[in-house]
C-alpha cells in the first residue's frame, strides 16, 4: 500500500493578488513536474487495460445489470435513467459524462453540488450514490476515449472557473484522461469541495497520480475503490 500524500498548504494572501499569486507559482509548478514520461503503459497500455476493463465489465456485469438499475430508477421516480452533464476531459476538452441519475428530475436546474441529506437524492439514488454504483455508465465514456478507469475525476466546468486560478497546479491535473475512479477519491479526497483548502487537497493527490501513474498503482487504486464499495464511503452521499 503506497503512502498517501499529505495536503498542500496554502499561503494566506490577499484576495486582490489572489489570481497573479497562483499563475507565478502555477508556472513554477509546471517547471518542477517533468513531462509524461511515454513509457509502454502511458503511450499505450493504459488504454489496452482501459478497453479490456471496460468490455469485460459491459460483457459480463454491466449488459444485464446496467438496464436493470435503468429500470428500478424510472420506477422509482419520474424522469429519464442516465443523467447527462458537460464535464471538462483530458486538455480541457469538454466531454458529456454519463451517470445514472440519482435525484428529483428538474430539466431547468443548475449546477449545485451535492451536500449530506439532500433533499434532491432520491430513494434509489442514495443507495446508487453511497454504492457508486451511479458511476458505471461511465465505463461507456472509456470505450469511447473520453475517461480512463483510474485518473483524476472529471470537474464540471464551474469549478474549473472557481478555482483554477486559485490552486496550484490546477491546470495540470487534465494533462490525462479523467478516471471512474481516483486517488483523490480512495484517499478521502472526495465530497464536496466549497473551499480552496478542500479543492487544494484533492488536487495535490490529482498531481501525484499524474506524476507516478502506473499499471501496479492503478490495480492497486480499484482494489481500494472495490473495497470503498463494499465497506461504504462516509463521504459518498
Amino acid at each position: 500500500m503506497p503512502l498517501r500524500p499529505t495536503a498542500l498548504a496554502v499561503p494566506t494572501l490577499q484576495k486582490s493578488s489572489v489570481p497573479i499569486a497562483v499563475a507565478m507559482l502555477d508556472a513554477v509548478e509546471r517547471t518542477r513536474i517533468p513531462p509524461e514520461r511515454k513509457r509502454f503503459y502511458q503511450a499505450g497500455g493504459k488504454r489496452a487495460l482501459d478497453i479490456t476493463l471496460s468490455l469485460g465489465f459491459l460483457l459480463t456485469v454491466g449488459f444485464w445489470l446496467l438496464p436493470l438499475l435503468a429500470l428500478l430508477i424510472r420506477l422509482d421516480s419520474r424522469g429519464p435513467a442516465l443523467f447527462r452533464q458537460q464535464r471538462v476531459g483530458r486538455h480541457g476538452q469538454i466531454f458529456t459524462c454519463l451517470k445514472f441519475r440519482t435525484m428529483q428530475y428538474d430539466p431547468t436546474a443548475g449546477f449545485a453540488q451535492a451536500t449530506r441529506s439532500d433533499p434532491r437524492v432520491t430513494r434509489l439514488g442514495r443507495l446508487l450514490r453511497r454504492t457508486n454504483f451511479d458511476e458505471l455508465p461511465q465505463f461507456l465514456n472509456v470505450l469511447r476515449g473520453e475517461m480512463s478507469v483510474v485518473g483524476p475525476r472529471p470537474h464540471v466546468p464551474e469549478l474549473d472557473t472557481l478555482f483554477s486560478h486559485q490552486v496550484l497546479g490546477y491546470a495540470r491535473r487534465v494533462s490525462i484522461r479523467p478516471g471512474v475512479t481516483g486517488l483523490a477519491q480512495v484517499s478521502g479526497a472526495r465530497g464536496e469541495t466549497r473551499s480552496v483548502s478542500e479543492m487544494t487537497n484533492r488536487v495535490h493527490f490529482d498531481l501525484d497520480y499524474v506524476r507516478h501513474h502506473g499499471v501496479l498503482r492503478d490495480i492497486r487504486i480499484m482494489v481500494r475503490t472495490l473495497r470503498c464499495v463494499l465497506l461504504g464511503d462516509d463521504k459518498a452521499y
